[in-house]
């Protein structure tokens, strides 16, 4: 279940980055419309790629301490299934992580897509924000 969380949030994260990305990229004007689906996508990836460099490595050096705080404990005991269980987690979450940046980029590509065509045709979501919160 948490490989399976991983993949959504990434698949969600990066489709809301993608769609944000398109939805605020100024359109050319001298652009066709394949030129302008393309420059959104483009703007959805880099959204995308600066997302998972920024979460590789926090992940990064959140793994790193945790192994040193693990290995350098004097009372530490390392027995066999420990280690296989760490491995099968590892692998699980290893998997999911690949699985859900790929699936990620994709989202990101077409959300951006989708940000640009609604930004080209006027499309305004006020109806999303609560009563309340709009300006009078």
């Amino acid at each position: 279940m948490a490989g399976l969380w991983v993949v959504i949030v990434a698949v969600a994260s990066s489709a809301a980055g993608g769609y944000v990305a398109g939805r605020m990229r100024t359109r050319w004007e001298d652009s066709n419309q394949s030129e302008s689906e393309f420059r959104d996508g483009i703007h959805g990836i880099a959204v995308w790629a600066l997302a998972t460099l920024g979460a590789a490595f926090f992940l990064a050096m959140i793994g790193g301490h945790g192994a040193a705080a693990v290995v350098n404990r004097p009372d530490a005991q390392l027995n066999e299934s420990t280690v296989r269980l760490s491995a099968h987690i590892t692998a699980i979450f290893s998997f999911a992580t690949a699985a859900g940046s790929a699936l990620g980029a994709a989202a990101a590509w077409f959300a951006a897509i989708t940000g640009g065509e609604h930004r080209d045709e006027g499309i305004a979501f006020h109806h999303v924000v609560p009563v309340l919160l709009r300006k009078r």
